[in-house]
């Protein structure tokens, strides 16, 4: 190996000599340094933990729910933020994301959530469940609102299970499970519009209210049974909560305070048919009684 010698002799040559000598010396201390440097101090902050000093800068708590952050922005046009093992998480590319909230129960052994979103990146009440390592959401009511979130309505006589009418959705909050059920047969347009109201007990059938009575569906089958429900006994059992509903809001709108008028119809005939009506199995199928009806088999020629 060529070391280097220090110059001998004296005038501009040799002066010349010494300073190039020096300037090596330095950067080789310089290049042997850099070597030596831990790689982060060479690299700076990683991403995520910029995301994090910048999230505990800007936020006045921290919720931590398994490997799921929750933060409590000071920003109010952005109330919370989601991280999961420390990656920014959004639900569906929602912005604003007003509530979080565990649900008890747990997938991919990390803990299921409900989130509200609102604003117009917003989707409404989701349901956040891991799965193969990954956050994934699933939307269980379309409102968007801030004063008044979509947390889900218990069924009457039931603490197991949450009713979203709005979406046509069931929640069993101990295991995360969601229950979808087909309220139209092929053929229906948007005209045969109905409501979700019931849940069999076994979570296999639903009951839905619409404009000519209660339509019974379930997974496998689909659409499979109705109740038809009179001019009469809509005059004198459902038309009186359209007006309750009514006085309420504007009862509210009195006092300051503003309500969904339309919502609190829903959530007062969902509490209609749970006082009137009642799950039985018929045949090996779940059938409604009430009010001295029941429901029968439908015919399916729409």
């Amino acid at each position: 190996m060529q070391t280097l010698q220090r110059p001998t002799g004296t005038g501009p040559a040799a002066a010349r000599a010494l300073c190039l000598a020096q300037i090596g010396r330095g950067l080789a201390c310089l290049l042997a340094g850099l070597l030596l440097m831990p790689l982060p101090a060479l690299a700076g902050e990683s991403p995520q933990a910029k995301l994090e000093a910048w999230l505990n800068k800007t936020s006045e708590s921290i919720e931590r729910f398994g490997d799921f952050k929750v933060y409590h922005r000071r920003d109010g046009s952005s109330p919370r933020e989601i991280t999961y093992k420390g990656q920014l998480y959004r639900p569906l590319n929602a912005w604003q994301i007003t509530e979080v909230k565990p649900t008890g129960a747990t997938r991919g052994g990390q803990p299921v959530l409900l989130a509200t979103t609102i604003e117009w990146m917003g989707v409404g009440t989701v349901l956040i469940a891991v799965q193969n390592d990954t956050p994934l959401a699933r939307v269980l009511s379309p409102v968007k609102s801030k004063s008044e979130p979509d947390w889900g309505q218990p069924q009457p006589g039931r603490s197991d299970l949450l009713l979203f009418p709005e979406g046509a959705r069931a929640l069993v909050p101990s295991t995360g499970q969601v229950l979808w059920f087909d309220e139209r047969l092929p053929g229906w347009g948007f005209s045969h519009y109905a409501m979700l109201v019931s849940v069999s007990p076994d979570n296999s059938s639903a009951a839905f209210l619409g404009k000519e009575g209660l339509l019974l569906s379930s997974a496998e089958q689909g659409v499979y049974a109705q109740l038809p429900i009179s001019k009469e006994l809509n005059l004198s059992q459902l038309w009186p909560l359209f007006n309750q509903a009514g006085d309420r809001a504007r009862k509210a709108l009195d006092e300051g305070r503003r309500i969904d008028q339309s919502r609190l119809h829903h959530a007062l005939q969902v509490d209609w048919v749970g006082r009137q009506f009642s799950w039985q199995q018929v045949q090996g199928s779940w059938q409604l009684k009430g009010l001295g009806l029941n429901s029968s088999p439908l015919k399916k020629e729409h």
